[in-house]
């Protein structure tokens, strides 16, 4: 991919350019055309927006649309700065031309390590709701208990959820005690 920084624009503008054939990524994964990330400042200034949206974005031929855009809200009353995620994506299968919708409005809390360069320490917690719908199913969550990710563990370590699925009983998803695990 060819990444470019447009950095005199208001907002900046990065744009990930995979060019308009299938390019074999690291992940092995096939990719084609533009990821284009906006944003007025520095991911830890208070009021600043980051937006990533798409242009003729296939991953695997599947097409990827939609956006994600993350405020940073500054800080709670805890002093902990928060950020508002609002995702609305859409992606549609290129065998079967369904669609996959996800859509979310959730608050992202960092929790720890906020103070220092290091990225490991962080910890945030995620608290909000989710819906979209696969293949004619309908679907919510519901963050019950906030979700906890520690940037040093690839899983969420603690929180609970509630999903619901069109006909079926609701699933309720405990993530434990805090441990990497």
């Amino acid at each position: 991919a060819t990444v470019t920084k447009d950095s005199l624009s208001n907002p900046k503008t990065i744009t990930i350019d995979f060019g308009t054939s299938n390019c074999l990524c690291n992940d092995n994964r096939y990719r084609r055309g533009q990821i284009i990330v906006s944003y007025t400042g520095q991911y830890r200034d208070s009021g600043s927006v980051h937006s990533i949206s798409f242009n003729n974005y296939f991953v695997n031929d599947n097409a990827v649309l939609g956006t994600k855009t993350v405020t940073n809200m500054g800080h709670n009353a805890a002093g902990k700065s928060y950020f508002n995620v609002v995702v609305n994506g859409l992606i549609v299968k290129a065998i079967t031309g369904d669609s996959i919708i996800w859509t979310s409005n959730r608050t992202r809390t960092w929790t720890q390590g906020e103070s220092t360069p290091i990225r490991l320490d962080d910890v945030y917690e995620v608290s909000g709701t989710a819906s979209g719908s696969k293949a004619g199913n309908s679907y919510t969550i519901q963050i019950t208990q906030p979700l906890v990710r520690a940037k040093a563990c690839k899983w969420i370590t603690a929180g609970k959820m509630e999903l619901n699925v069109s006909g079926k009983p609701t699933r309720y998803i405990d993530f434990g005690n805090g441990t990497c695990d």
